[in-house]
């Protein structure tokens, strides 16, 4: 509920109190504006990261701690060995869902003072400028990208399947 409750405000409020708050801080953290930026695009897409991996955590087996301690796992080995490979379709589902709106929001380039380009930002400089073939190539690039991860993600969950393994 913590993680789902900010969502329900509008992303451009909520990033313009966080922009409030950063500006508050000791020391001014608005002078540093790839700080801000990373700390903008965590708190926006946070969420769609934690509730995937969330999902697929609480279909794993609770017995599983259990066995890998009772076969001498420690608490580090059972995590790394058992239950990372086990909520890696949750991990996969998450990037897959944060990558396009992380790669095509520059709302948080524009609010959180930052100069650095991302590729929305980009292709939003190009259209801009009526440049409008190298905006549809980097467009036709991202596109291209989005659907080779997408690709990928599918073909993980084939292999899952196949081998009965855990799907979230």
């Amino acid at each position: 509920m913590a993680f789902i409750t900010p969502m329900w405000i509008n992303s451009v409020l909520r990033l313009t109190a966080l922009k409030e708050i950063l500006s508050a801080v000791e020391g001014n953290l608005a002078y540093f504006p790839f700080l801000n930026t990373i700390l903008g695009m965590s708190y926006d897409f946070l969420p769609f990261m934690i509730l995937p991996i969330y999902n697929s955590i609480t279909k794993i087996d609770a017995s599983m701690w259990e066995a890998a301690s009772d076969l001498g796992a420690n608490k580090t080995a059972t995590l790394l060995r058992i239950m990372l490979p086990l909520s890696k379709p949750g991990i996969l589902s998450g990037i897959t869902m944060v990558f396009l709106p992380a790669m095509t929001n520059y709302v948080v380039l524009d609010l959180m003072y930052n100069s650095t380009y991302i590729m929305g930002s980009l292709i939003g400089s190009y259209f801009s400028a009526y440049d409008w073939h190298n905006g549809a190539m980097i467009s036709a690039v991202l596109l291209t990208l989005i659907a080779f991860l997408n690709l990928f993600d599918a073909d993980e969950m084939e292999e899952k399947k196949g081998r009965g393994g855990v799907l979230s």
